[in-house]
């Protein structure tokens, strides 16, 4: 890679003033804070249990902040529709805070034509990739203790949540259900490992994280195929919590194979199929070009029988009451199986104001 994480700091990056950047600070009403996954790497999850503003984080960062706390506002994409709390609250911000905010986190970089500073961690050469106004992490303390200085978004933060799940919920038997129901069943313990796939857009909403380790994805590469490998190293690294590892039609056949460790080493891991039937990101897009979709409409997408074959009990849920009934009867100390089936249509349609 033309960078290297590992790359020392010859020398910190042009940037402005850092007095300029705590004058804004000081002068903010309003600001969000954005963190990325070097905020972790860094030890700076610390400073976010002191603020009380809207506290962001990117997808690769999600868990950093306790999810289910006051000012924990969710993941931000920066392609978020206007059902998404990032496009609600940004659009009330007057100052954007990023602490280790790199662009190859994001979706979109439209975050930058903000008004933005972002604490970069000095120590090694990230700032290539940084957006906005960088300021060297040595002023981190002083930029805490302006934010501290600063309350706002509780009800903002509350509202935009709550027309989030207003907007996922209905009728339809969805993810949205899927991860609702996980989220109450496994409030403490959980570990949740996402494929990619429009599933993977609700889970990064729905589900709420207490720390990073409880939420597993591609997040940067968005590769499809990886939650089986991740969840299997996750069970090894500890085997005391169950893993429940969410696939979709597309990514659950690349490395099903490995399930086979998991049989082998009686691993607590739950995996999970979100089926449409069908291919439903990749369908969408062929359906919007005016194409036909019958090459991605599969004629039998159960994996039950396969998944019984590698030594892994399972069954076909497709209703909120089947789907607890199976939670509720089962202790997943050993490998299981669910599969949720899913009406298409509903399901192509689910993520239209969540993502742009």
């Amino acid at each position: 890679l033309e960078e290297d994480y590992a790359t020392p700091m010859q020398s910190e990056p042009s940037g402005p003033d850092p007095r300029t950047v705590l004058d804004a600070l000081r002068l903010s009403r309003r600001p969000v804070v954005l963190a990325g996954s070097s905020a972790i790497r860094f030890g700076w999850g610390s400073y976010l249990s002191r603020l009380s503003v809207p506290i962001f984080t990117t997808v690769s960062a999600k868990g950093m902040l306790d999810e289910r706390s006051s000012f924990a506002a969710g993941v931000y994409t920066g392609a978020g529709g206007k059902d998404a709390p990032e496009s609600s609250l940004f659009a009330q911000a007057d100052l954007v805070v990023g602490l280790g905010l790199d662009a190859r986190e994001l979706l979109s970089s439209e975050v930058s034509k903000r008004k933005l500073i972002n604490v970069f961690p000095s120590v090694y050469d990230y700032s290539r990739s940084y957006l906005g106004d960088l300021v060297s992490d040595k002023y981190l303390p002083e930029i805490v203790d302006g934010l501290t200085r600063k309350q706002w978004g509780l009800e903002e933060i509350r509202a935009s949540k709550r027309k989030l799940f207003e907007s996922l919920g209905n009728k339809h038997f969805l993810p949205f259900n899927f991860f609702s129901i996980l989220s109450q069943h496994f409030p403490e313990n959980g570990r949740l490992v996402v494929d990619v796939g429009s599933f993977a857009t609700i889970g990064e909403h729905v589900w709420e994280a207490r720390d990073p380790d409880q939420f597993l994805i591609s997040g940067n590469a968005r590769y499809m195929g990886g939650a089986i490998p991740m969840a299997l190293g996750a069970a090894f690294l500890n085997n005391e919590s169950p893993v429940v590892t969410v696939l979709g039609d597309g990514g659950i056949g690349m490395h099903l194979a490995e399930v086979k460790l998991a049989v082998e080493a009686r691993l607590p891991i739950l995996f999970a199929l979100l089926s449409d039937g069908g291919f439903g990101s990749i369908k969408s897009a062929v359906i919007d070009s005016g194409l036909s979709s019958r090459c991605l409409e599969k004629f039998n997408p159960s994996f039950v029988p396969a998944m019984e074959g590698l030594g892994i009990p399972g069954v076909r849920v497709t209703s909120e009451a089947e789907l607890k009934s199976v939670l509720e009867n089962h202790d997943f100390v050993e490998p299981y199986y669910v599969e949720c089936h899913f009406e298409s249509d509903p399901y192509r349609q689910m993520t239209l104001d969540l993502r742009n």
